[in-house]
């Protein structure tokens, strides 16, 4: 939590009191956009969470869970969408595209305007360390390899 407030976010809420927070900080109305790289079964819940004209961004599925299928119908009659971004798909597919925006991406970097937050690199010969960190979830930020 201290990691995700020094970091700027306003507020930080624990997976458990997920739900009754969004409805408590919302006053009801839910959230207009979701980013999900868990998966299930926090999908399903920002799900049933958006508000009118929400969005939940899939791009991940970290929790290794089956999938849930989603009904057009209860979108369209919720205003809700959901769709998914997959850049090994659009590197695939695009690649003038990734490439193109790479370009435009990398000089933000380099004069700072963009911050990536690289609270960790270990040498290659610790890969099996960097995924037991992510794995266990006690990793924070970026971690990197060395080569």
């Amino acid at each position: 939590m201290d990691y995700a407030l020094a970091a700027g976010y306003d507020r930080v809420v624990l997976r458990e009191e997920f739900a009754q927070a969004v409805q408590e900080i919302t006053g009801g109305r839910g959230i207009d956009i979701v980013l999900d790289s868990v998966g299930e079964p926090a999908r399903s819940q920002s799900l049933a969470l958006l508000a009118q004209f929400g969005r939940l961004v899939v791009f991940g599925n970290a929790g290794n869970q089956p999938d849930i299928s989603v009904a057009p119908m209860s979108l369209l009659v919720g205003s809700r969408a959901v769709m998914g971004y997959s850049i090994t798909g659009l590197v695939r597919s695009n690649p003038q595209f990734v490439a193109e925006t790479a370009r435009k991406a990398f000089p933000l970097l380099a004069n700072g305007e963009v911050r990536i937050d690289i609270t960790n690199v270990l040498p290659l010969e610790q890969a099996a360390e960097a995924h037991r960190l992510m794995e266990g979830r006690s990793a924070t930020g970026k971690l990197l390899l060395r080569l």
